[in-house]
Order: C-alpha cells, then sequence, then structure tokens
C-alpha cells in the first residue's frame, strides 16, 4: 500500500511505477474527479470550512467501488498529491487557515490547491493530462491514432507526471508532425490522377522535404477544396489545424534549445488537452480526403 492511514496519521512512501492496468487507472481518476468536485462545491459554500481527511476520500470511493484493493486506491491518491492537485494540511490549519508555521505532515487531513481547483473544472470537458488513456481513446476512435502518436503521447503524458514540461513540447511536436504527414499523404491521393500529375512536378525535387511538401500543401488548400470536405472543416483546418501546428512546431523546436523559455505546469497541461482537438481535426480531414475529387485543381 503507498499510502497508509493508522490511528489518524497520513504517510507518504517514495513513489514506485503504477501497478493498476491503464483501464482501471483511468475509471478510478474519474471517480476521485467527481468526488473531488464535490467536495469543492461543499467547500466554496459560505461559512463553511469542513475538514478534509483522506481516509473519509477513500472511504467514499471505495463505498462505490466494489471490488477495488486498498492498494490501487491508495496508488491514485497517492498520485494526485505527488501531481499538487491536493496537499496534506494540518488540522489546525483549518482552523484558522492564516496560521504559519505549521507542521502540515502527518494527521491526514488534504486540501485542494488551486491548481487542483484550475484542473478539476478543466476535467469536466478535457481530458487527463496525467492519464494517456483519455487522450489516445479518442483519437482511436478518429482512427487517428498512429504509431507516431501511439508511441509518443504516453511518453509525452509520463513526462507531464515527472514534471518534464519541455520533454512534453518535444513529444508533442513529433506527434503533430505525423499527422500533418497523414494529411498531405490523404491529400495526394485525393487528388485526380491528372491532377496529383501536375502537382508532383510542381515541386522541386531538391527541396522535396516534408516541410516543402506541406507547404506546398497549404498554397493550394484552402482555394480548392471548400467543394470536396465542406467550408466548415476547411475553416477549421485553415484556422484551427494549422496555427497549432505551427505553434506545437515552435515549441518543439524552443523546448530542444538549450535557452528554451521556461515552461510551466499550466502551459504544458494545455499543451496535452490541445492536442486532442487538433488531432480530431486531423482525423475528420483525412476521412473528408479519402474520397477523390475531379473538381480539385492542382494548381
Amino acid at each position: 500500500m503507498l499510502a497508509s492511514i493508522n490511528a489518524g496519521k497520513f504517510s507518504l512512501r517514495a513513489q514506485p511505477k503504477r501497478i493498476m492496468p491503464d483501464s482501471a487507472y483511468h475509471t478510478l481518476r474519474k471517480a476521485l474527479f467527481e468526488e473531488l468536485l464535490r467536495i469543492k462545491i461543499i467547500q466554496d459554500t459560505p461559512g463553511r470550512n469542513q475538514q478534509l481527511f483522506v481516509q473519509d476520500l477513500a472511504k467514499q470511493i471505495s463505498q462505490h467501488h466494489s471490488g477495488l484493493s486498498l492498494s490501487t486506491l491508495w496508488e491514485a491518491i497517492y498520485e494526485l498529491f505527488s501531481q499538487g492537485i491536493i496537499v496534506p494540511v494540518s488540522l489546525a490549519v483549518f482552523r484558522n487557515p492564516h496560521i504559519q508555521g505549521t507542521n502540515l505532515w502527518g494527521n491526514g487531513y488534504y486540501s485542494i490547491t488551486d491548481y487542483g481547483a484550475r484542473f478539476l473544472e478543466s476535467a469536466k470537458s478535457q481530458p487527463d493530462p496525467y492519464d494517456a488513456v483519455s487522450i489516445l481513446e479518442a483519437l482511436r476512435k478518429r482512427k487517428i491514432a498512429n504509431e507516431t502518436v501511439e508511441a509518443y503521447i504516453p511518453e509525452a503524458v509520463r513526462s507531464f507526471g515527472a514534471n518534464a514540461f519541455r520533454g512534453v513540447f518535444v513529444l508533442i511536436g513529433v506527434a503533430a508532425e505525423s499527422l500533418s504527414e497523414e494529411i498531405y499523404t490523404a491529400f495526394e491521393g485525393h487528388l485526380a490522377p491528372s491532377h496529383r500529375a501536375t502537382f508532383l512536378q510542381s515541386l522541386n525535387v531538391k527541396t522535396n522535404s516534408a516541410e516543402a511538401r506541406w507547404k506546398a500543401l497549404i498554397n493550394r488548400f484552402p482555394h480548392h477544396h471548400s467543394v470536396c470536405i465542406g467550408d466548415e472543416l476547411n475553416r477549421r483546418f485553415t484556422n484551427v489545424f494549422e496555427p497549432q501546428l505551427k505553434l506545437f512546431k515552435h515549441n518543439r523546436d524552443d523546448a530542444a534549445h538549450r535557452r528554451a523559455t521556461l515552461i510551466d505546469r499550466d502551459t504544458a497541461h494545455a499543451a496535452l488537452v490541445n492536442f486532442v482537438p487538433f488531432g480530431m481535426t486531423a482525423a475528420d480531414v483525412v476521412q473528408a480526403l479519402a474520397k477523390p475529387c475531379e473538381a480539385v485543381s492542382p494548381t
């Protein structure tokens, strides 16, 4: 058991590799978020300053999840502490929030942090950046989670959990570029044979890099594809996907530089959750380009 409560005392041990399967972790995290959101509503009620005891949190979850092992439950609760969503506090702090110099460890009480409050609000509608399952499952439903995404996004999630935020930017940038390659491949196959030949001939053989191919696609896509993929998706691609791709790639290159800009947790969090609608747009574009469209001219 990763954390233990005995005679009202709470202790943390060093964090080992997660022992629960990803699917079980995903379900348990959602239950913990829902309970903490319920508690936060009570805490925010004027005149209420409920003392939050970590054992009560564990009991509430275990009552609604039969068959859940204690080690699995405490592992998930421990991660809430290590991720800064909740923090241990002394009973004295609950009685007087302005008290100074109090020993925060050792009595089993906790508090939801400011970051935790923002995190729980975002968890209502956005994927959990600490949970690769919640990010990948949406992309897998759209059949866009290619090998690069499958490999790099879980690694980005682990980097986020380890507070290695530059690593998050590097890994997301690589995954994002792989989706642009998926779109380019679909675009090339989308062109009618005669148009495809003309388009390929227009590429400079000496600069036929991924970057050059993408620029060639961008030069033609907005002007010729509304009739084939629809105005709404064309706008999503032009106004959302393409700017987000540039940002992901810029952040990747900056994060890999020795003088990289300092990245905070909220910014890395945003990058992970924004990858999902970015990936969904890529999936929708690839699907729309699956059928040839004779109306599309390569020039």
